[in-house]
């Protein structure tokens, strides 16, 4: 069925997906369905006492992924991915049924999530759309990170990140639209050194040392940009805010890390290679506009965003909700 450029959305069929989760290595089974217009984009986990919605007032603190609280008092984590699918295919309501307490990360990208969809099909709802628009300027900044919102049209994303092992400055511009998104950053996965992923800390420093360490002229512009001043962006949160940041104790990390679930990053290579010169970027991106999602409605708007974490667009969100003179409903 053609979809209205005003209608809300919600899937033509229910799919499923399995896998094991990138913090706590549990298998998982997920299945997205339809459901009535105003539903919005629901989680409802097997023995967590009810569906909850997607929202920045229901997000759990934890760290290296976006997770939602749940009413039994536990999390469902690692929610990222699939929001930024649903968001790119423009779904406005779906219920998300989760058997387990990690959405499965595949193979660290999103292209799994897309398929599901794709295969599903979309459907149009007899109900306008609401969108937030952006009306001014807000912006969010850790130290040097920051995420800003600007008015514009439609939902535009400049996303930078710098690091020597990301291959200095990478870039990426555009609308996350559905053919966007599908063809620039679904595929894009979850990264990171392989001495931080595994957790080999001072044992992989000396093995991997002479690999890592940039030698010559590279060395020397790399030491350069580390001790260049730059001007700090600080932002006043509110304690609230600040708790939601934090990282719980304990808490399981990264013990699903395998190859063929993430981009495993020896030094500026990636293990088996890269799927783009500038994949870390891209999958900034893709996180950016999930976390976005927390909004609760699609936002109309340029965000721009320098090295974005989760728990940085989670506090620019919850800033942006929480600023009514900065934003407006309207008809999307």
């Amino acid at each position: 069925m053609p979809v209205a450029q005003h209608d809300e959305t919600t899937l033509a069929a229910p799919f499923s997906v399995s896998g094991r989760g990138l913090h706590t290595n549990r298998l998982a089974r997920v299945t997205v369905a339809p459901a009535a217009p105003g539903h919005g984009i629901r989680f409802e986990v097997a023995g967590g006492g009810g569906a909850v919605a997607l929202s920045y007032e229901n997000r759990a603190p934890s760290r290296l992924n976006t997770a939602l609280r749940l009413p039994d008092g536990g999390s469902l984590r690692t929610v990222e991915h699939l929001c930024a699918s649903l968001s790119a295919f423009g779904l406005d309501n779906a219920l998300v049924r989760v058997e387990g307490r990690e959405l499965p990360i595949l193979d660290g990208s999103a292209r799994g999530w897309c398929a599901g969809i794709a295969r599903a099909g979309i459907a149009s709802q007899a109900a306008p759309r609401r969108a937030i628009r952006i009306t001014r300027p807000v912006q969010v900044a850790i130290g040097q990170r920051f995420v800003r919102a600007e008015p514009a049209d439609r939902l535009e994303l400049d996303v930078t990140c710098e690091s020597y092992y990301a291959g200095g400055v990478q870039a990426w511009r555009g609308t996350p639209d559905r053919e966007t998104f599908a063809a620039e950053l679904a595929a894009s996965r979850s990264s990171g050194q392989v001495s931080r992923l595994w957790q080999f800390g001072p044992v992989a420093n000396r093995l991997f040392a002479p690999l890592l360490r940039p030698v010559g002229p590279r060395a020397e512009a790399a030491g350069q940009a580390a001790n260049a001043p730059r001007p700090d962006l600080p932002t006043d949160l509110t304690r609230d805010i600040q708790a939601g940041m934090a990282h719980p104790p304990g808490e399981p990390i990264l013990r699903g890390v395998r190859p063929g679930r993430a981009a495993i990053q020896l030094g500026p290579w990636v293990l088996g290679g890269a799927r783009f010169p500038d994949e870390r970027v891209r999958h900034n991106a893709l996180d950016l506009l999930g976390d976005l999602t927390l909004a609760g409605h699609p936002l109309v708007g340029r965000i721009v965003a320098h090295r974005p974490t989760h728990k940085l667009t989670y506090a620019f969100v919850a800033t942006l909700m929480r600023s009514p003179d900065a934003w407006v409903f309207c008809e999307s």
